[in-house]
């Protein structure tokens, strides 16, 4: 999942110094497939939880603008290569921490899944969910995906042109013949490509309506990455503990959710903070 706060062309520069800024039409149209994304995600697990076939393969296209955005907004320097994975680590990590803690708590509660080890508890704790057969919150598969594809970009800023193209193929062989995902491997570096070597010349966007809804559109992008994690647990709640309607339940889990993940924003916003001053310091 791309991070909220680094939707950097077109808008905030990286050290977050610009407290004024003029939008693109970039930030209209990245924050739109963000919100997009976001959305279809919200209802192929909604139509999941009713049991319905994914015959449109929502999943499917959302992880892979998920993973283009995220290999697009990718920005290493040489001098800033370890700052850089620390704060994308965390900016990734501590939003799922104040997410999957309580979801802990709440399966000890419930007993929503009875056959986890201690093992599969400190797995899933440091986002290990993708190698695990019977994952306690399946879709925090994607917490694993996205820190390996980081993992990666942190490599490969290391090698030279020759060495990125080697690399970037055997990256794809990897994630294909070890987890099948070779397709969303290769929307991260065509978006990684592209950030790098963009043709786009994005205007910038004009009269004071337009600058009012690029303004909303970034504000709300910046809550995705919280939302994706917060909203499975909301529906699986609804499902099985209450009798609300399935409408009803739509419609409730879209607000809870969107509230919640304001909150984990706000609170991550100030650790990372935190994490942000100190590896300045580094």
């Amino acid at each position: 999942m791309v991070d909220g706060h680094l939707f950097l062309r077109g808008c905030l520069d990286i050290n977050r110094s610009l407290v004024k800024c003029t939008y693109g039409f970039s930030t209209i149209w990245f924050s739109l497939a963000r919100l997009a994304s976001t959305f279809l995600i919200y209802i192929f697990h909604y139509l999941g939880f009713l049991e319905i076939n994914n015959r449109y393969h929502l999943d499917f296209y959302a992880i892979l603008i998920f993973c283009f955005l995220s290999g697009f907004f990718i920005n290493i320097t040489k001098g800033d290569r370890s700052k850089w994975i620390i704060r994308r680590y965390f900016g990734i990590m501590i939003p799922y921490w104040l997410v999957i803690l309580p979801v802990f708590v709440a399966n000890q509660v419930f007993q929503y899944k009875t056959d986890l080890s201690l093992t599969s508890y400190i797995v899933t704790a440091f986002g290990g969910n993708l190698f695990l057969n019977n994952p306690l919150y399946v879709i925090a598969w994607y917490i694993s995906f996205i820190l390996m594809l980081y993992a990666y970009a942190f490599i490969e800023s290391f090698f030279a042109a020759y060495g990125k193209l080697l690399l970037g193929a055997f990256g794809i062989m990897l994630f294909f013949t070890w987890l099948g995902k070779a397709g969303y491997f290769l929307s991260f570096l065509i978006g990684l490509y592209f950030s790098k070597r963009c043709f786009v010349s994005w205007p910038r966007v004009n009269g004071s309506l337009m600058q009012k809804t690029a303004s909303v559109l970034f504000v709300v992008q910046k809550y995705c990455y919280s939302f994706f994690l917060i909203h499975g647990a909301i529906l699986l709640f609804f499902f099985k503990i209450t009798n609300v309607p399935k409408l009803g339940i739509f419609s409730f889990s879209i607000v809870i959710s969107s509230i919640i993940s304001i909150i984990i924003y706000k609170i991550s916003e100030n650790f990372n903070t935190i994490i942000i001053n100190k590896t300045c310091n580094l």
